[in-house]
Parts: structure tokens; C-alpha cells; sequence
């Protein structure tokens, strides 16, 4: 499947088509139309072509995931705090398959 995502380049965004391959759910990976260093945006309502990203400081505290299988959870973050500064990109990655190992 080929959809257009928002690259960053510059801290302005382009459209940018990539190949997908579905997943579980909602879950895609983008399988042709990047490479590891690109940067992205998450896509918002009223963007365009050539806007500037990156303005926006996040903070997050006290972050816990964990998922559930059978009566075993399994903690994947484990209080972590995050700071994103402008200009700054941050992903949180891992395998998909945790949950199903022995």
C-alpha cells in the first residue's frame, strides 16, 4: 500500500510517499520511501507544504507501559521521564513479538 506521510527536511515538512505494510490493529511499518536517518511529523490538521516543525517543547513524566499475557504482565517502561526540545525527534522502538516469548 503507498500513503504520504509529512518528512522533515530542514525543520520544514514535504509529502513524501512510502510503502506500508500492515500489522496488528492500526499498526504499520513502512517498508520502501525512507531511510533510518529521516526524520517525520505526525500529521495535523491545516498542514502544509513547506511549513516549519519543531516549535513545540514536550515534556512527559513518570511514563509506565506494560502489557498483559494471560495472568504474566510484562513492564516495558518503567518510569521514565522525557524531555523533546525544538529540533529534537524521538522515537521509542522495540520488537512487536515481546509479549509472545517464553
Amino acid at each position: 500500500m503507498v500513503n504520504p506521510i509529512w518528512k522533515v527536511e530542514n525543520k520544514k515538512i514535504k509529502k513524501q510517499e512510502v510503502k506500508t505494510k500492515a500489522l496488528k490493529g492500526s499498526l504499520v511499518e513502512i517498508t520502501e520511501g525512507l531511510k533510518m536517518e529521516d526524520s517525520i511529523s505526525s500529521v495535523k490538521t491545516g498542514m502544509k507544504e513547506g511549513m516549519e516543525v519543531g516549535a513545540d517543547v514536550k515534556s512527559l513524566k513518570e511514563i509506565h507501559k506494560s502489557y498483559q499475557q494471560g495472568s504474566q504482565e510484562f513492564p516495558i517502561l518503567k518510569g521514565i521521564d522525557l524531555h523533546v526540545e525544538e529540533g529534537d525527534f524521538l522515537a521509542i522502538m522495540g520488537h512487536l513479538d515481546l509479549v509472545n516469548q517464553p
